[in-house]
């Protein structure tokens, strides 16, 4: 490269703009190069980017197995909480398994149970009976509900000593999830020999 003499008796080599244009000019040549290189997407931006797009191809795996998962909860039992047990006084004939889910729907069948939170649970009730006298006990060897059905088991013992002279029914209730909650689900009481003797299905 030509150097420069100057006024000191040596050359200076190097690169001197022809005029202070050309040297404004250069300038800003370099300063919009860098302004280019600085919108290009870094590289943690780039690797988020990437992670996105991997999530959202694996999105429908995800929701393939989560209906899997509800699918295999839907066949296992659910745990029933038993709620109450007592008489009912209603002139109503023979046994019966009722699905309630109103506090109406409990005092027609001359039970008069309050509190229960009809928005997350329903109610089965079991009524055996009628009887002539007070003192006959339910005795539940088991119950199972999953989505498909509702299944008790359960006998009667007489009183040894008989009690009022009152026609009754002994009843059970129990409180069973919504999350189990199938319209036309059967719904079945069974002697502990399997003989059915009351069925409903879920409305």
């Amino acid at each position: 490269m030509p150097g420069r003499k100057t006024g000191l008796g040596f050359a200076v080599t190097g690169y001197f703009p022809a005029s202070a244009e050309e040297g404004f000019e250069r300038g800003d040549d370099r300063g919009n190069r860098r302004r280019l290189r600085g919108a290009e997407p870094s590289r943690a931006m780039v690797t988020r980017l990437e992670m996105r797009r991997r999530l959202i191809a694996r999105l429908p795996c995800w929701l393939a197995g989560g209906l899997l998962l509800l699918a295999l909860v839907g066949c296992r039992d659910i745990r029933v909480r038993t709620y109450a047990q007592g008489y009912a006084f209603t002139p109503v004939a023979g046994p019966q398994i009722a699905v309630v889910r109103s506090t109406r729907q409990m005092t027609a069948l001359g039970i008069d149970l309050r509190g229960i939170d009809y928005r997350h649970v329903f109610a089965v009730v079991l009524l055996m009976g009628p009887h002539p006298y007070e003192g006959f006990r339910q005795v539940i060897a088991s119950i199972k509900a999953n989505d498909t059905r509702v299944r008790v088991v359960a006998y009667e013992q007489a009183p040894d000593t008989p009690g009022l002279e009152r026609l009754n029914r002994s009843y059970t209730v129990w409180l069973v999830p919504n999350l189990v909650y199938r319209s036309g689900a059967q719904v079945e009481a069974v002697t502990p020999d399997g003989a059915p003797f009351a069925s409903t299905v879920l409305p």
